[in-house]
């Protein structure tokens, strides 16, 4: 759902990965491969950006019992890229144009 969910927003709907299908490796190289070279740096930014909310998250719930909705999820994944882009990390500028602006907070240009 998380996947599913930020690969529509960036038009990458084809690229959202089928769980039984080979290891998270071998799914992100298969989906990286289908993009355009100069897509790949933001692709993959994305999918650890991804992994490691989803990780956290997985964390949460084991050891706080605390369980947030895929929605959230996705709202907190958008915040986050926001904040990366604001501080200048690049690579992730043209998968905010996609996403948009986080809900409730207004990107100011620097």
């Amino acid at each position: 759902m998380v996947w599913h969910s930020l690969f529509v927003k960036c038009g990458w709907q084809h690229l959202t990965p089928n769980p039984s299908e080979y290891s998270p490796a071998d799914r992100w190289t298969r989906s990286r491969k289908r993009l355009e070279r100069i897509a790949r740096k933001s692709f993959d930014s994305l999918v650890v950006l991804v992994a490691w909310f989803i990780w956290l998250e997985r964390n949460a719930q084991t050891f706080n019992r605390h369980q947030r909705t895929a929605d959230l999820l996705v709202k907190d994944i958008t915040e986050e890229i926001s904040d990366w882009v604001q501080a200048r990390f690049s690579l992730l500028a043209p998968i905010t144009l996609a996403l948009g602006p986080p809900s409730g907070r207004d990107v100011v240009p620097m």
